[in-house]
């Protein structure tokens, strides 16, 4: 449970990041 917690902390900034630029581009 604690591997997912973390794995998530690093993922979501990625995937908002990633959907921002498909917003601007």
């Amino acid at each position: 449970m604690f591997f997912l917690s973390s794995y998530a902390t690093q993922v979501v900034p990625c995937l908002r990041n990633y959907f921002r630029r498909l917003n601007m581009g």
